[in-house]
């Protein structure tokens, strides 16, 4: 009885233990109701929405005198087809944009969970012309990306613990990301735990002011495939504990993978869709882990398309055209701005969600075989939008490009936060049906646990 209880014992420590790794590996941030962020989701009623930030964007811009050019602001990195990523490992929101003929500066923002304020995360980079409208950051294409529209293909991969940027309008040259002899470079990988109101993001000296200290934040991974950058769509999966990136561009589908943050030659790339089905113009995408299955949507077409990637063959798949008929909670759904949508997937309640800037959300789910095009259906779930923070409203921030990439999907605080107020930069969060925010994660250890347990006992058994 003895050794039951000591076991037991172990085994209670074992978990403690397990339990307390798998919170710190979320890093700082940690969901609960006493936190800040806690305090204003618990007391929202589901399917409507709270407003989340405590200052405004516009309070921590970069000064004047520190942006490398007049023309242009800070405010459009949210504004010109601009997206942002949800650092999961800190509770945080990143923003990098801006570029071709808006703003010239790749400083990084973020809004905070954790403190529900706005914060520079750094400093923008002076920059240089090379040729015609190619510019780079000054310190060069390996020190520091040069801005850019990035319209749906910002990410965050958590098990690197970077930002990722793929661009897509650069400065200027409303490209991807180029060297000074035109050849395609990036992606870029950003380290939040570089963040430096003060500092610059490349290197010492790179600041308009050349006495700013560099942060160098950046890496120049310097291996992407020549894909389409305009009107991107992105998705980030983990598989196999790897961070994986399905970015859709032009008639391609890629897939690429982190397989070691310290050799980017080790980044693989492999296509795995093609545009069969002709669709044009900007969008958003999501995943579903559920179906294998990557969705954007076409504003040009005015229509979602499909990739159904489970494939025994291992062929490179071929697009579905959507277009729902089956619309519920409305007489109908405009689809002539469906690409000014934000779009990501719900893996609480399996379902893809969208919003498109204003006070309504839509979702989105396929019938018992995707495949089948008359099986998807559309449905409004916003019933109310009374609260005392009302509701985000197209008609009060102006000038608007599209949602785009500003959606994302939390599965610790189990909400979704979309920005587009390109000054105030209010944080939008709307709390779905049947809210299950969690703290860790606690499948991962539950496994660890029971895998402890098996050989803790295995081993008691052996020596007995």
């Amino acid at each position: 009885m003895k050794k039951i209880i000591k076991s037991l014992s172990i085994v209670s420590s074992l978990f403690i233990l397990i339990f307390n790794i798998s919170s710190v590996r979320s890093a700082d941030f940690v969901y609960s109701n006493s936190s800040l962020v806690g305090q204003k989701l618990l007391v929202a009623s589901e399917n409507q929405w709270v407003r989340l930030n405590a200052n405004k964007y516009s309070e921590v811009w970069t000064p004047n005198s520190l942006r490398p050019t007049t023309e242009g602001s800070p405010a459009s990195i949210i504004l010109a087809w601009g997206s942002m990523a949800w650092d999961s490992n800190r509770g945080d929101l990143v923003f990098f944009g801006g570029g071709h003929a808006n703003y010239a500066g790749n400083d990084i923002y973020r809004w905070r969970a954790s403190t529900l304020k706005w914060e520079r995360a750094s400093l923008p980079s002076a920059v240089k012309r090379i040729s015609g409208g190619l510019y780079t950051a000054i310190d060069g294409v390996d020190s520091a990306p040069i801005s850019s529209h990035t319209y749906d293909s910002n990410e965050f991969f958590p098990v690197a613990d970077r930002f990722v940027t793929f661009g897509g309008a650069a400065y200027q040259t409303g490209g991807g990301f180029q060297r000074p002899d035109g050849a395609a470079t990036g992606p870029y990988f950003w380290d939040p735990s570089k963040a430096d109101a003060n500092k610059v993001g490349g290197t010492t000296g790179s600041q308009v002011d050349q006495t700013v200290v560099g942060g160098n934040m950046w890496q120049n991974r310097d291996n992407r495939e020549p894909i389409q950058t305009t009107n991107t769509a992105s998705a980030y999966a983990n598989e196999n504990g790897k961070d994986v990136l399905y970015i859709q561009g032009g008639n391609t589908l890629l897939k690429y993978t982190v397989n070691d943050l310290t050799d980017s030659s080790s980044d693989s790339y492999e296509i795995v869709g093609r545009a069969l089905q002709t669709f044009s113009g900007k969008g958003a995408g999501a995943y579903s882990p559920f179906e294998n299955m990557f969705v954007r949507t076409s504003g040009g077409t005015q229509d979602f398309n499909v990739w159904l990637l489970d494939n025994s063959t291992g062929q490179i798949v071929n697009n579905i055209n959507i277009k729902p008929n089956d619309i519920q909670g409305s007489d109908s759904f405009d689809f002539t701005k469906l690409g000014d949508y934000g779009m990501d997937f719900d893996p609480v309640r399996d379902r893809f969600v969208l919003w498109g800037g204003g006070a309504d959300i839509w979702s989105l789910t396929p019938g018992d075989d995707p495949a089948d095009v008359t099986g998807w259906q559309m449905n409004l779930l916003t019933d109310s939008f009374g609260n005392e923070d009302g509701f985000p409203s197209l008609a009060e921030i102006g000038a608007f490009t599209g949602v785009l990439g500003k959606w994302k999907y939390s599965k610790e605080l189990d909400v979704f936060l979309g920005v587009v107020d390109p000054v105030n930069g209010d944080v939008w969060a709307f709390k779905p049906n049947d809210w299950q925010p969690s703290s860790v994660p606690l499948p991962g250890a539950v496994y660890l646990f029971i895998s402890g347990f098996f050989l803790l006992f295995t081993r008691k058994s052996k020596l007995s």
